[in-house]
């Protein structure tokens, strides 16, 4: 990873987007609020903005390369959540 405090938060911010009804309560699947690749993108870069990482853009091929390497699926709508195991290795950085 070269960034690996935006993959951190970027992966924590999925995870919690993916378990929240729009109240505020958690939730495993039913009701189950998405994460759309262009809300993770606008995520990605307003977190690099806020770690001062100069001239990152989140273009569709980084989403498609990120979500890769944390067991996400881009291809879903919306976004699958990462795995245990993702979430695990981001942990480690």
């Amino acid at each position: 990873e070269t960034h690996p405090e935006l993959t951190k938060s970027l992966l924590a911010w999925v995870n919690q987007n993916r378990k929240r009804l729009p109240d505020g309560t958690a939730t495993e699947r039913e009701g189950d609020v998405g994460v759309s690749k262009h809300k993770l993108q606008a995520k990605a870069e307003a977190i690099a903005k806020e770690l001062l990482i100069p001239d990152f853009k989140a273009t569709n091929g980084w989403v498609w390369r990120w979500c890769s390497r944390h067991g996400l699926n881009p291809k879903k709508r919306p976004l699958d959540p990462p795995t245990v195991q993702a979430l695990q290795t981001a942990q480690i950085y």
